[in-house]
């Protein structure tokens, strides 16, 4: 009987669910196709205000030329002048608005070559009333063919309205039914619905007197359950009890060992500010001694140029080409002492971290490398990419030095294409090589069409002065990845790189939100 019960009771309610769900879905159909059509209606009046503005502005134009020949005033043209453009615009507006209307299209087609006709015949005008007269102009007025461009105008006018009119009054008829639609299918709906709760409210009526019953009977029974449970949770307090003197041992053990840490870390303070003075000296070393270096660089390349420029043609050929590897070396030797200035200042000239625009880093550096893409006929495709807490200049360093380097170690004959995007490390699963490294923040990718390396030198492309290629193959001073690495770790992030033999390269950079806020 119970489950009968039950079952009675399912069916009443899931009968009502129905009809609701039911008269819902035809409800929401039927108030979706009112307001698509009600849509079409505000189009097609939409549609009839352009075609009056239309017609307004020749009319505009032609009372003012008239204004002009008869008065001989230029103010008069002003509207003229004004309407020629207008007209353009709102031809334009409605071939857009009539699109879905093949002989609308017709129309908006004969109306504009109308309406340039007319543009045409009233500019002939001026002209003719500038360069002979008025009475010229007033006689070519009258000759009648404005008269029967303005009612040709007029007379397709007539026609796009007409063709709107018969489209709102079928519009207007489809409106009248969906709305007697929609009320007669909410009536019959409620009604269905109404019909079924009350029956689903006598069945659980029926149930629930049945269940009181039970209930009653379940009493003398529940006294002895009562009884019970009370007894087992008398146990239950015992091993509570007992439970938390554990934990307060525990605790007692825990505080024992932070207190050790805490020592600890007391003990170890002394090691790292000692640590921190000497990478701050070291620092500071290098950019002395790189600044100490450039000035007897300097003057090597000031007096070789002036060597070059005096006395090459007496130096004969060897003394020419040793002051030519002079100065290739001197050259290079300032690009590796900047570069070493360059390394040096990504911790000690950092600038505090604020929120940087990508997409606006990204521009900076595609107008800098512009006139290189167009020698190499190289492209870069950007992805969106996000704003993110850090140093500005320098992920526009960080950016400019991994797209260089695409750019720079491409396969002969063949265009650098660079592509770069942006991936949320939320999104990023578990097993993708490389793995996240947070599950927070934002992983950028450079991938690139050049020549490769193997996957094994991995590590030592983002070492100082490390280098795959020798100088004669490509240019550079083996800095630039290392300098990319100091940024990213500056960062709180990881960079990684992925490659094969002449399949290209693509450089992962890892920054996670949260460590954005170390700066």
């Amino acid at each position: 009987m119970q489950f009968f019960g039950n079952f009675y009771l399912f069916l009443a309610w899931m009968l009502a669910l129905v009809a609701l769900a039911g008269n819902l879905v035809v409800t929401s159909y039927n108030v979706n196709s009112l307001i698509a059509n009600d849509i079409k209606v505000q189009h097609t009046y939409q549609v009839k205000l352009d075609l009056a503005e239309i017609e307004h502005t020749v009319v505009s134009a032609q009372t003012s030329v008239r204004g002009f020949l008869i008065l001989g005033n230029t103010e008069f043209l002003a509207p003229y002048q004004l309407s020629v453009n207008r007209a353009e615009r709102q031809i334009e507006s409605l071939r857009q608005k009539t699109v879905d209307n093949p002989q609308q299209q017709e129309h908006v087609a004969q109306l504009s070559k109308l309406t340039a006709a007319k543009f045409r015949f009233l500019s002939n005008s001026i002209l003719l009333s500038k360069e002979k007269g008025v009475a010229e102009a007033k006689a070519l007025m009258e000759t009648g063919e404005g008269k029967m461009l303005m009612d040709r105008v007029s007379e397709v006018l007539d026609q796009m309205n007409l063709l709107e009119d018969d489209l709102l009054a079928r519009r207007a008829d489809v409106a009248r039914r969906g709305y007697r639609t929609t009320i007669v299918a909410g009536l019959l709906g409620g009604g269905i619905a109404i019909g079924m709760t009350l029956t689903a409210f006598v069945l659980v009526r029926r149930e629930f007197l049945r269940r009181q019953a039970i209930e009653l009977k379940l009493y003398n029974k529940t006294r002895e359950e009562v009884a019970y449970r009370l007894e087992q949770a008398d146990l239950l307090e015992k091993k509570v009890a007992e439970r938390t003197s554990q934990l307060n041992e525990a605790i007692a053990a825990l505080v024992v060992e932070v207190d050790d840490r805490t020592k600890a870390e007391e003990r170890e303070q002394p090691v790292a500010v000692e640590l921190r003075r000497s990478n701050e000296e070291l620092e500071k070393f290098a950019y002395v001694a790189s600044h100490d270096l450039q000035e007897p660089l300097r003057k090597i390349q000031a007096f070789g140029d002036r060597l070059a420029k005096k006395y090459r043609d007496e130096l004969g050929e060897t003394g020419r080409d040793y002051l030519d590897r002079m100065l290739s070396s001197a050259g290079r030797m300032r690009t590796l002492i900047e570069d070493l200035l360059t390394f040096s200042r990504v911790t000690t000239k950092g600038q505090p971290f604020a929120l940087v625009d990508l997409n606006a880093v990204a521009a900076e550096v595609y107008d800098v490398l512009e006139v290189r893409l167009g020698q190499s006929q190289g492209t870069i495709e950007f992805g969106s990419l996000p704003s993110i807490l850090a140093d500005g200049l320098q992920m526009k360093q960080l950016f400019q030095n991994l797209i260089s380097n695409a750019l720079k170690f491409h396969q002969p004959g063949v265009p650098p294409a660079v592509r770069v995007w942006a991936e949320n490390l939320a999104e990023i699963p578990a097993d993708r090589d490389p793995p996240p490294l947070a599950s927070v923040g934002w992983r950028l990718s450079f991938a690139d069409n050049g020549i490769g390396f193997e996957q094994t030198y991995v590590s030592r492309i983002f070492e100082v002065f490390q280098r795959l290629h020798g100088r004669g193959e490509y240019e550079g001073t083996g800095i630039g990845l290392a300098i990319c690495r100091k940024i990213v770790e500056r960062h709180g992030g990881a960079i990684e790189a992925r490659s094969q033999p002449g399949a290209g390269a693509i450089f992962y950079v890892d920054l996670p939100t949260l460590a954005e806020k170390r700066a």
